[in-house]
């Protein structure tokens, strides 16, 4: 990992965009035409507030571990363990390197996650870039 300056403008843009992006995802169909798609995005939405953890901190993180790692280290509260932020990144992975096609029950299983941990980690992040 690099050290940087912090940059929270720009940290607080990745959460933003983060939110709009999730916003839009929420009106899509669930389909399994549509489950690759809303999957690899909001795994990517997540990222990016792991991404914006890092940058407040100074530190640039070289690979999706590392963001999502930065995720992992928030104590929230949530009907799910924020450790299974690990499954949905190995979901994203098989769908983009592995060729992997997500089920209907795949995406149900990733939307599930999402309604857990969402809103937790964005106020857990929105408060650490105060």
């Amino acid at each position: 990992m690099r050290e940087k300056n912090a940059d929270l403008v720009k940290a607080r843009s990745l959460v933003d965009a983060s939110i709009q992006e999730i916003d839009y995802i929420e009106k899509l169909s669930l389909t399994e035409e549509s489950a690759a798609t809303i999957v690899s995005r909001i795994y990517e939405c997540f990222r990016r507030l792991g991404q914006a953890l890092l940058i407040a901190e100074g530190l640039d993180g070289d690979d999706h571990e590392t963001s999502i790692n930065a995720l992992l280290n928030l104590h929230i509260k949530s009907a799910r363990p924020i450790q299974i932020l690990s499954t949905l990144r190995e979901k994203r992975h098989n769908i983009n390197y592995r060729g992997f096609i997500p089920s209907l029950a795949d995406l149900e299983e990733v939307i599930s996650m999402k309604k857990a941990l969402w809103k937790p980690i964005v106020d857990a992040v929105k408060q650490k870039l105060k």
